[in-house]
């Protein structure tokens, strides 16, 4: 059966959320991703990400303070883990006391990604069912708290809506609430960690970051095509018969995209395998880091509804 905000609590069907918009295809695809999008910047919320940089940044100055043994430090365990999550809650404005359950929620989910070679699924499947579920219910109750008193964050916007596309649903604020806060944190981790090694490998690079840290955005991007935190897009499905390069994806075809290759192609990239982010131009870097996000929307083919 399922509740009014149509989360599964059958257990014979699975705990789950319905699908989010990455798994939808036109049009409610696009109407959910404009609202969304209306709510992260310009023109609708120019201050909304901006505003919160001196928060965020006392955060990773609380998270580097709290490090103890300074000679050797676990990068994930201390920085890059915890701090997406955080950034996320204040994001949607989830109260500063229940952050914790959130870091709960993220472990959990984010460890059901993970691939798990001669398992037995089935506990680890339970745990990831309840994680959702729980997940769930406490976004429902508090989309409906900030619909009656809004308030100046992100949940707020999505539960209130505005312009022509109205509101979301009180299932479809939840099902884009917690898509923020696994897609937002898997991805940030990855690219916090491996931009760390990558700089690490490249100590000119490193160096001038140190002397002027203007260049860190030109670094960001390259970083986002060198090392993309997502290296695979799969679930997509030819919706026609697609040739490319002398071959021919029939309609119907499975495919997975690897933006992860696609950033290290030669006869787009000059020297695709150094990193270096003061050689190339602003115009090469919006496209790498377009690429793994573009080739999605872009490429013909649909998204499976199924979780």
């Amino acid at each position: 059966m399922q509740d009014i905000y149509g989360l599964t609590q059958d257990p014979d069907e699975g705990s789950t959320l319905p699908p989010p918009f990455l798994r939808l295809d036109p049009p409610e695809h696009d109407r959910l991703r404009t609202v969304t999008n209306r709510s992260f910047g310009p023109p609708h919320s120019p201050h909304r990400v901006l505003g919160m940089r001196d928060e965020l940044e006392a955060v990773v100055s609380g998270l580097i303070d709290g490090i103890e043994d300074t000679d050797r430090i676990d990068l994930v365990e201390h920085v890059s883990y915890p701090f997406p999550v955080t950034a996320i809650c204040r994001l949607l404005g989830v109260p500063h006391e229940d952050e914790p359950r959130f870091h709960t929620w993220a472990d959990t989910l984010a460890a059901s990604l993970d691939p798990m070679p001669g398992e037995d699924p089935t506990e680890r499947n339970q745990r990831t069912r309840d994680a959702q579920l729980q997940l769930g219910g406490y976004l429902a109750e508090l989309i409906e708290k900030r619909r009656a008193h809004p308030g100046d964050d992100m949940l707020s916007e999505l539960a209130a809506g505005a312009g022509e596309h109205g509101e979301l649903s009180t299932i479809e604020a939840i099902t884009t609430a917690a898509l923020l806060l696994i897609a937002g944190h898997e991805t940030t981790v990855n690219l916090i960690t491996n931009g760390m090694l990558t700089l690490l490998r490249n100590p000119e690079v490193l160096k001038r970051l140190s002397e002027d840290p203007r260049i860190a955005p030109r670094i960001v991007e390259e970083l986002l095509r060198y090392e993309p935190p997502v290296q695979l897009i799969p679930n997509r499905t030819a919706v026609a018969d697609i040739d490319i390069g002398g071959v021919t994806i029939p309609s119907g075809a499975a495919l997975w995209l690897v933006p992860g290759s696609g950033n290290r192609d030669p006869l787009r990239f000059t020297d695709p395998d150094r990193f270096d982010p003061t050689a190339r131009t602003s115009n090469t870097w919006a496209s790498a880091a377009a690429s793994t996000s573009a080739s999605a929307r872009h490429s013909p083919g649909r998204r499976p509804n199924s979780p």
